[in-house]
């Protein structure tokens, strides 16, 4: 019996732990959830523009953040006004990030009725778009019901990083270079993802060759010059013209 308080220690010390980060996590979710949902029920489009970005790589599907993206986007799509059009045009846009299926019908109607010829566009790519985002978010959002306090961000970027679909990689490497460059745990995530996947490359496959270039910027940008051999050796032996130049150039950077 006594041998065993060590063990039942650690896992009563884990669940403990587990405990915090869920309830941390779900204090976060729910900081960003609202600060979207005042955003888009507010009429400050400046505003509304930066969170539809942060949209884009956030793995939210709920009604809470699109609802009122939603509502507007009904209020405007019959407008002929100049900063109207814009506006729904940008909304039209926003649902898509969503993934979620309940939408559909709103950009179907828009994409067909809306009075402007723009808004119909934005409104039938955002269709398109519907669908990437409905197989991406789960992906994008595994796991952050217990991220560490303040980790969302770079629980979602280590998820794209090792997503199996390039476009999501690429997502991931660009998060890197825009936001995370001086942490050392996305960098050396990112390191690993370039060497693994350079050798792999296909000439033909647009989105996987961009993905590894993007992973290169990354490398520079974070001035990691641990990565500066890998480099030097994809600036030699890499298939792709591309990526030699991408590397050899970036690599000097280092």
């Amino acid at each position: 019996m006594l041998k065993s308080f060590p063990l039942l220690f650690v896992i009563a010390l884990s669940l403990i732990c587990f405990s915090f980060n869920a309830d941390a996590a779900k204090a976060d979710i729910d900081a960003e959830v609202a600060a979207y949902n005042a955003a888009f029920t507010g009429d400050n489009f400046v505003l509304q523009r930066e969170k539809m970005d942060t949209l884009i790589w956030a793995g939210y599907t709920a009604k809470a953040v699109y609802g009122p993206v939603a509502d507007a986007l009904v209020t405007l799509r019959h407008s002929k006004d100049k900063r109207d059009v814009e506006r729904a045009s940008w909304y039209a846009k926003t649902l898509a990030l969503s993934g979620n299926p309940e939408f559909r019908p709103l950009l179907t109607e828009t994409s067909k009725r809306a009075k402007s010829k723009k808004v119909r566009k934005h409104a039938k790519l955002a269709l398109v778009r519907l669908a990437k985002y409905q197989a991406w978010n789960p992906v994008i959002a595994a796991g952050l019901e217990f991220a560490p306090a303040g980790q969302l961000e770079e629980t979602r970027v280590v998820n794209m990083l090792n997503a199996s679909d390039y476009e999501l990689v690429r997502m991931g490497a660009k998060r890197v270079y825009f936001g995370h460059k001086n942490d050392p745990n996305l960098v050396s995530l990112a390191q690993q993802r370039l060497s693994k996947e350079w050798t792999q490359v296909n000439a033909g496959n647009e989105a996987q060759v961009d993905a590894i270039a993007w992973l290169i910027k990354a490398m520079a940008e974070s001035g990691n010059r641990d990565a500066k051999p890998l480099l030097n050796q994809i600036a030699r032996d890499a298939k792709v013209g591309k990526l030699r130049k991408y590397a050899k150039k970036y690599a000097a950077y280092l």
